[in-house]
């Protein structure tokens, strides 16, 4: 993600579930939080977003201000490292142990910075897992820990920096990963489930396509015909087509596994945006344009945030309608496919609260990736 500045059939109607925490695991988004994080940064990048969390949220939302000079070799002296504002890439993963202890288990970075202030977050030291991950590459859903192929590809390179081998990194197989992760986890390995990663999308991470919402019910986006109609570019359908297709075909695979899936519906993807304009007037958003050696941006719904605060269930989830607004044919479609997910929440025991994600999704991130919760 880039720093600031630079079909399986429709559920709905069923029953709220109600989240039995596991024995041992990974802690899912779904169960009660303590506590949300996000970063001091975020308040210059997308405030919309932090005054969503500070205003509903109120005494459960702590701000992160944790801060470092950025190590990138293009960066000018003095530089804030921006990277940071990505909370959930750093946070710890915290895995309930046996009697209910929540261990906090913290990972490599090829970034330093995130490495050495991944304390920000309660938890202490924990415990280790020396591979290279980031934290929205994680969803879990009940028993199983969903993750894309590129955790493999990250941890079968040769360190960069030295800091990482005296930290315990070195390149590993697809099944020394595995074992790994299963050890640190504390889940069978037959429990880890290895997804692919979305085509054309910068980040790699589950969390672009994946959402549970319960230890049975997961979410992943529905880019429908009627959407994509409304690009007229052809390169830039032929990508959406394709998009759409792997989204189906992931639909369909996390039925088969037995889980209720949800298709909340999304924008078509967009041109990516040069580093001058990103955190610009949304007005620079083209979805007719060749891409290019741009990105592509995803308007994914389902990288939300799950806050369980006790009182209330509550979901934020990134709104597109300002994005749209400067596209007429898309702009109902905005409204009418927020409005659907909104409902779609409602339906399972969340309320949810849509926050402005404009400044957000230029960047290649969206509302989970600038939060961190911690469990109760």
């Amino acid at each position: 993600r880039a720093a600031p500045g630079c079909s399986a059939p429709q559920s709905v109607g069923e029953a709220r579930e109600v989240s039995r925490p596991e024995r041992t695991g990974p802690v899912a988004d779904y169960e009660p939080v303590r506590s949300v994080w996000s970063h001091a940064m975020l308040e210059e990048t997308a405030p919309e977003v932090a005054r969503a969390l500070d205003r509903t949220l109120g005494p459960w939302h702590r701000v992160s201000h944790s801060d470092a000079l950025s190590r990138d070799e293009d960066a000018e002296a003095g530089d804030r490292d921006g990277t940071l504002v990505w909370l959930r890439d750093y946070a710890p993963i915290y895995v309930r142990g046996r009697y209910g202890r929540h261990v906090a288990i913290r990972y490599l970075s090829e970034n330093p910075n995130r490495v050495d202030l991944n304390r920000a977050l309660p938890g202490g030291e924990g415990e280790r897992l020396p591979l290279l991950h980031e934290n929205g590459n994680l969803a879990v859903a009940g028993d199983l820990v969903f993750f894309t192929e590129r955790i493999f590809e990250d941890n079968n390179i040769d360190p960069s920096d030295a800091s990482l081998v005296r930290a315990g990194y070195h390149p590993r197989t697809r099944r020394e990963v595995l074992a790994i992760l299963a050890e640190r986890l504390q889940v069978p390995e037959a429990k880890l489930v290895a997804m692919p990663t979305l085509p054309f999308e910068a980040t790699g991470h589950i969390d672009t396509y994946l959402l549970a919402l319960g230890p049975r019910t997961v979410a992943v986006p529905e880019l429908t015909l009627e959407a994509l109609l409304l690009v007229t570019d052809v390169t830039t359908r032929e990508v959406g087509a394709t998009i759409a297709s792997f989204l189906d075909e992931q639909a369909v695979m996390l039925a088969e596994l037995g889980l209720r899936v949800l298709r909340p519906p999304m924008l078509p993807p967009a041109l990516g945006l040069p580093d001058d304009v990103v955190g610009e007037s949304s007005a620079h958003v083209d979805w007719n344009t060749d891409p290019g050696e741009e990105e592509l941006v995803l308007f994914t719904p389902v990288n939300a945030l799950l806050s369980d605060v006790g009182s209330e269930r509550l979901a934020f989830v990134p709104s597109f309608t300002s994005v749209a607004e400067n596209h007429p044919e898309l702009s109902a479609l905005a409204r009418r496919y927020e409005a659907d997910w909104v409902d779609m929440l409602a339906d399972e025991g969340w309320r949810a609260v849509p926050a402005d994600a404009t400044e957000l999704v230029v960047m290649l991130g969206l509302i989970r990736c600038v939060t961190a919760t911690v469990p109760r």
